[in-house]
């Protein structure tokens, strides 16, 4: 028996110097229960040290988010307050327009606000005469024409004081009386249209008259009154005068 048993136990040992023949790197290791192992590699490289994948959530997988379109068209504006802005803008023009006819600025409405007085109408079979009792009279007549001829001379007089401003003398007549209204006259040339729009004349024209003489250096202005006893005229001859003179 132990001579089979050393027989054996040489049969399995390697020869010497058959040992580093061998090759390992062709060789894998066992396999797990349960399953095949992977070839394990034995060059040298190694390989990168890769971190662990976190584990799937144990939930139900949500899908992933939609991306934003690329035509992004900006959501349309609402139609209803643009109407209750305008509606707004009617009532605001509308009480505008209703206090300024209120106040009498314009005439809209007014007769919602402002009760028109009835105009009184003649019956048909009346009838209205002027009697001397209600009629002007002469006097008043003759005073009113009288102070229109103030009035003409006054203005006349202010415009012979512009025109000497500028030029340094009055229009000469060489002191001879001449009609305002003669539109060919000195006067005419000098004062129209530059300082008078034209040169008044005397209410009761052509009978009556304005007068106008001058020496260049003074003017003297004239009219009849018809009311002789305004204290402002005097008498001359036949004539009752009013007279504006300048001197500079």
């Amino acid at each position: 028996m132990d001579s089979e048993e050393k027989r054996d136990e040489s049969s399995l040992k390697m020869p010497q110097g058959e040992e580093t023949k061998i090759d390992y790197s062709a060789l894998n290791p066992p396999e797990p229960m349960g399953g095949q192992s992977k070839p394990v590699s034995t060059g040298a490289v190694k390989s990168p040290s890769v971190p662990p994948a976190s584990p799937p959530p144990s939930g139900p997988l949500s899908p992933p988010p939609t991306p934003p379109p690329t035509n992004f068209e900006p959501p349309h504006r609402p139609i209803v307050p643009f109407l209750l802005m305008i509606f707004l803008s009617l009532i605001v023009v509308m009480a505008i327009l209703v206090f300024f006819s209120w106040k009498g600025w314009i005439k809209i409405g007014q007769n919602f606000w402002h009760k028109s007085t009835p105009t009184p109408t003649a019956s048909p079979t009346s009838s209205i005469s002027l009697t001397p009792s209600n009629a002007a009279s002469p006097e008043i007549i003759a005073n009113v024409n009288d102070q229109i001829r103030k009035k003409d001379l006054e203005n006349l007089q202010d415009a012979l004081k512009l025109y000497f401003v500028e030029k340094g003398n009055y229009p000469s007549t060489d002191s001879v009386l001449i009609k305002t209204s003669d539109s060919n006259s000195v006067l005419a040339q000098a004062l129209v249209p530059k300082y008078l729009e034209k040169l008044p004349d005397d209410p009761l024209a052509p009978s009556d008259f304005y007068g106008y003489k001058s020496d260049g250096t003074s003017f003297e202005l004239t009219c009849v009154l018809e009311d002789t006893s305004d204290p402002d005229g005097a008498r001359s001859g036949n004539l009752y005068l009013y007279k504006i003179t300048n001197t500079n």
